[in-house]
């Protein structure tokens, strides 16, 4: 009785490989012009995604990254890496399990595998660190999980809000840097 649930999973398993046949699915899909399409991905509407990671100083914990939801999504394979494109996006960003931005976005692409989330269509971020309260506005915004940096370009503008140890303050140029780890913000280019 306990050898039944292994063999008919392994008939099964035997089943499946037998029966598939041809290019596999992403090989497909570029073949019928329809590429990140075929068997794997999933369409929907009202996503809710929560990435988390682990925690490195309790493993067994896991910490969030990015907390989204969105009107409509997908997920698909690029180059066999799973990866998530969300459209009309509203989202939280954290670093060590603290909620430090406010994030907006017309379209949201990111990969686990990469550690890389891609904002487009008009990205905003509200920082939400107490001393540096920040906005910032572009075309399109690529957040660096590993190294801690987000890249707005594109019609980028940053405005310090009201703060009682800072004016408030706007400037614009081509590229701005800024670090989620520190706070820290660089106008690259020529500023405005």
């Amino acid at each position: 009785m306990i050898r039944f649930p292994w063999l008919l999973l392994s008939a099964c398993t035997l089943l499946m490989l037998i029966s598939c046949k041809g290019s596999p699915p992403k090989q497909v899909a570029k073949q019928q012009g329809r590429d990140n399409e075929g068997p794997g991905t999933i369409r929907g509407k009202g996503w809710h995604i929560r990435w988390t990671t682990r925690d490195p100083k309790n493993s067994t914990r896991a910490l969030p990254l990015l907390d989204a939801e969105a009107e409509q999504g997908e997920m698909y394979y690029d180059d066999n890496v799973p990866t998530m494109r969300l459209k009309t996006v509203r989202a939280k960003l954290f670093r060590d399990g603290v909620h430090i931005a406010n994030l907006r976005a017309g379209n949201l692409e990111a990969s686990n595998e990469v550690h890389i989330v891609t904002g487009s269509q008009g990205v905003s971020l509200t920082s939400l660190e107490p001393t540096r309260k920040i906005m910032i506005t572009a075309d399109h915004m690529e957040w660096n999980i590993d190294n801690n940096n987000i890249v707005a370009e594109g019609n980028a503008k940053v405005e310090r809000l009201a703060l009682t140890n800072q004016p408030r303050g706007t400037a614009e140029a081509p590229r701005i840097l800024l670090n989620t780890k520190t706070g820290e913000y660089e106008l690259i280019g020529r500023a405005k």
